[in-house]
């Protein structure tokens, strides 16, 4: 038998040896006829067997979902990745799917296509960005001072300097 299972168990038969004593203790006292005990055990093993079912149907979800975000985030990092791509459509699927009872709407599907396209749509090197607002803000600088220089702000050699300074920074 798997660990795992093992605290399940352990909790479960804790809790119906619980019930079950006080429920004895109450037939024993004469409160409960045995008609009443075997009745009261049947309701409280029906809730224990839901409440259990309920817990693990929430579980298996929140583990579906982690998967299906890691994919993403998987997916992010490289977004023309194919496999990257596939498991993340997949992992969204099983996801949406356990959600909806086993079945997959139109709208889940969108909403997958919605993550997916929405990666793509990410420039593909965060390098690529960085250099082009560099150099974009660089080019700023430079237009700067050449409108001090015309203006009469700075002399030419004030210019010289300032500018040899920007362009060192490439």
């Amino acid at each position: 038998m798997p660990k795992k299972y093992l605290k399940e168990i352990i909790a479960s038969v804790f809790i119906i040896g619980l019930a079950t004593t006080f429920l004895w203790a109450f037939y024993s006292l004469g409160y409960l006829t045995i008609g009443n005990f075997i009745a009261i055990a049947v309701v409280v093993f029906i809730f224990w067997a839901i409440f259990t079912v309920i817990l693990k149907v929430g579980a298996y979800q929140q583990k579906l979902k982690k998967q299906y975000e890691d994919a993403l985030d998987a997916l992010r990092k490289s977004p023309s990745n194919n496999k990257l791509r596939t498991t993340a459509l997949l992992a969204g699927r099983k996801y949406f799917e356990a959600l909806r009872n086993g079945t997959l709407s139109i709208y889940d599907e969108q909403r997958i296509a919605n993550d997916l396209a929405a990666i793509s749509a990410l420039p593909q090197h965060n390098n690529e960005v960085k250099n082009n607002s560099f150099s974009n803000d660089i080019t700023i600088k430079l237009q700067k001072l050449s409108e001090l220089k015309s203006a009469g702000l700075i002399s030419e050699i004030e210019f010289e300097e300032k500018r040899k300074k920007i362009l060192d920074q490439i």
